[in-house]
């Protein structure tokens, strides 16, 4: 067919938009081509490192293939369903018999993004290859066809690919429109000939302007290096500022650029931004790809401390604030981004991947789903468990037995149940919280594990009601994370999970295993003294854990967490009004009010006196307007000591004693916001 003839679509403009890029890859092509005619080796193994361009070079094999009247069939492992079923339908969509339908059309299958499922090795061997008697398959990964592909060496080519050459990589920037002579050659001597490293200058430097790139020395793994030099270079003075910023925070819009950069109207800027291949849409904004984000970020972080210490700071304050009227939904996963914000290397490593690496999406689950989170409950105790620890059932509480009272939990009225899929649609993970009420304490003192917790309720000070809305606290119950996807799926759970603390209630949960007792304590949960059970892992204990944020309060503990300052205990009502009353006269005295329960939560005099104006603004925008005299009468009086007592009555037109009678209105509502906390939860 004269593709000429054929009507032109999005997919054939796409292809001849590709194709005009397409540089070099000579040698493939030809060796391609030879190895289409050649009967005895049906495979070719196409492999390279990351960034190499195997995609880029399976698609000109394509385009090739169909010039000479081919049938061409694509699977990409990285876009299925993680199963054979998942690669039949990807094959050869809405046919019913994919293998025949290959056969009878003699066609070229392309496999990428070749993965080390289980299953794959083998099934393409015996399910694709060994039935195959007409047709060729290329199949395309990082590493060669491994040590499993022994018995098939003889039937396979195999094609590395390494970087471009020089003259090829200058075609390629220049196709993409990057023509100063200076400019390709810095990037030639920074690219080195990666495709994936050229393909995101040209971005860059189109994008932003950059003309200079004589600072750059190599660029190793196709972003970091390139990221950190050409920062110094962008031509937009106001886009690099906001580039600065995006590396700071994990997500952002405009409103958080704003505050971090203290610009009133970043818009234009923003937009501009908005334009680049790197930066991603997510569910809770923007972010940048996270290899540019970690580059810039380290780059400011060496070249100007300061800078980066006082964007951390605001956007650390602009959080803070956005939580204050932030709906429940809102508040969970704030309190996420405000912990990629805390610098602790163990807690980054588990919740914010360093590198690029495959999404994972956690979803809320209900009764329906219990029965696939106990099928890869059953994975983990048979696969995944036995490499961390000794594991040994007893007789009186076998697997089964854990794995039915599992079932019941997971189907429990009141559970809170979190999956975890990726991108192909696979349950890699799964979160199991339980509200702390009757029918769950009944359940948790079931199990050997968990009944020395349950046990300690009543010294803990915690009560079980009838109803699980009716619950003051969530015992975590269980985080199973599979091999697959280990560090995204880790990530996507434990951040769940520590936006569940943004609720200021009661937290148990029990660890065995030292990464879940790190994690437990990395957050401050405390060990529960006499709560411990050693049942299926002989050599590691499971203890109880507890964090108490009801009279902790959220903004206390966070806060402490970030400055690695001790924890200290909301003071009550009644108190902090005793406090107030005996301070606030005396707020300008850095000792007295140094020395006060509140610099043991703020930090110093000066929190104190930003804790104080912060909780006043809020609780004048929150409070009922016969309260706000008594309010004001408090800022003018002490806040701001305006005046004398006796001219500030009469600015407000009431008598004297009046005035004082809104003073003590006014400090016990301030005493009562406080104990409440910082963030006043409900």
């Amino acid at each position: 067919m004269d593709r000429s003839d054929s009507p032109q679509t999005i997919g054939r403009a796409l292809d001849e938009f590709e194709a005009a890029l397409f540089v070099g890859r000579g040698a493939e092509l030809r060796a391609f081509g030879a190895w289409l005619d050649d009967r005895e080796t049906p495979v070719l193994n196409v492999h390279g490192r990351g960034g190499i361009g195997k995609s880029t070079l399976l698609r000109a094999f394509r385009r090739d293939a169909r010039e000479q009247q081919r049938r061409v069939l694509h699977v990409d492992l990285d876009a299925i369903e993680g199963s054979p079923q998942g690669f039949w339908a990807a094959l050869a969509p809405g046919v019913g018999d994919p293998l025949a339908y290959a056969e009878q059309e003699r066609a070229l299958i392309l496999i990428d993004s070749y993965a080390r499922f289980p299953w794959l090795a083998s099934f393409l061997q015996d399910e694709l290859l060994t039935p195959l008697s007409a047709g060729k398959v290329v199949v395309a990964g990082r590493a060669p066809l491994g040590p499993d592909w022994r018995p098939w060496r003889a039937l396979i080519q195999s094609m590395p690919i390494d970087v471009l050459a020089p003259s090829d990589a200058r075609r390629y920037l220049l196709r993409r429109g990057v023509t100063h002579r200076p400019l390709i050659d810095a990037i030639l001597r920074t690219a080195a000939g990666l495709p994936l490293a050229l393909s995101l200058a040209a971005d860059i430097v189109l994008e932003l302007g950059a003309v200079d790139l004589s600072t750059a020395t190599e660029w190793h793994l196709a972003v970091r290096s390139l990221v950190e030099h050409l920062m110094h270079e962008v031509a937009d003075p106001d886009l690099a500022r906001l580039l600065e910023a995006c590396a700071v925070v994990h997500h952002f819009d405009e409103p958080t650029l704003a505050a971090m950069t203290g610009v009133d109207d970043v818009s234009d800027a923003f937009a501009r931004l908005c334009s680049l291949s790197v930066v991603r849409a997510g569910q809770h904004g923007l972010s940048l790809h996270n290899d540019v984000r970690n580059a810039i970020a380290d780059d400011l972080r060496w070249r100007n401390s300061d800078t980066y210490a006082a964007l951390r700071e605001r956007a650390l304050e602009y959080l803070r604030h956005r939580m204050v009227d932030a709906t429940p939904a809102e508040r969970h996963w704030l309190s996420t981004e405000r912990m990629f914000l805390w610098e602790n290397a163990f807690l980054h490593s588990l919740l914010f991947q360093r590198t690029g690496g495959s999404d994972v999406a956690v979803t809320l689950g209900g009764p329906d789903d219990a029965k696939d989170a106990v099928l890869l409950e059953r994975r983990y105790q048979d696969e995944v468990l036995p490499q961390q620890a000794r594991v040994r059932w007893q007789r009186g509480y076998s697997l089964e037995q854990m794995l039915e009272w599992l079932s019941r939990g997971l189907q429990l009225d009141g559970a809170r149940v979190v999956l975890a899929h990726d991108v192909r649609g696979r349950l890699t993970g799964y979160n199991l919280v339980l509200p702390i009420y009757r029918a769950s304490c009944d359940l948790l003192a079931e199990d050997p594990v968990h009944r020395p917790v349950i046990a300690k309720l009543g010294e803990l000070g915690i009560e079980c009601p009838d109803r699980p809305d009716e619950a003051a606290g969530y015992y975590l119950v269980r985080m199973c994370v599979l091999d697959d996807e280990a560090e995204a799926t880790n990530a996507a759970l434990v951040s769940d999970t520590l936006g569940l603390l943004a609720r200021e209630a009661v937290y148990l949960s029990v660890a065995a295993l030292p990464l879940h007792r790190a994690v437990l304590e990395t957050l401050r949960f405390e060990r529960i003294e006499g709560a411990s059970a050693t049942h299926w892992l002989p050599d590691h204990p499971f203890d109880g854990y507890i964090l108490d944020l009801r009279r902790v309060g959220f903004e206390a503990w966070i806060d402490a967490l970030m400055r690695g300052r001790e924890i200290v205990a909301r003071p009550d009502a009644d108190s902090l009004d005793r406090e107030l009353t005996e301070l606030l006269p005396v707020l300008e005295d850095d000792a007295a009010v140094g020395a006060s329960s509140l610099a043991k939560i703020a930090g110093d005099a000066d929190a104190v006196r930003r804790l104080l104006r912060g909780t006043m603004t809020s609780l004048r925008r929150s409070t009922a307007s016969d309260l706000d005299l008594a309010l004001r009468a408090v800022e003018l009086a002490y806040l701001d000591r305006a005046a004398p007592h006796e001219r500030l009555a009469e600015r407000l037109s009431v008598s004297r004693s009046t005035f004082y009678r809104l003073l003590r209105r006014g400090t016990r509502a301030l005493a009562e916001a406080l104990s409440r906390g910082p963030d006043f939860s409900p």
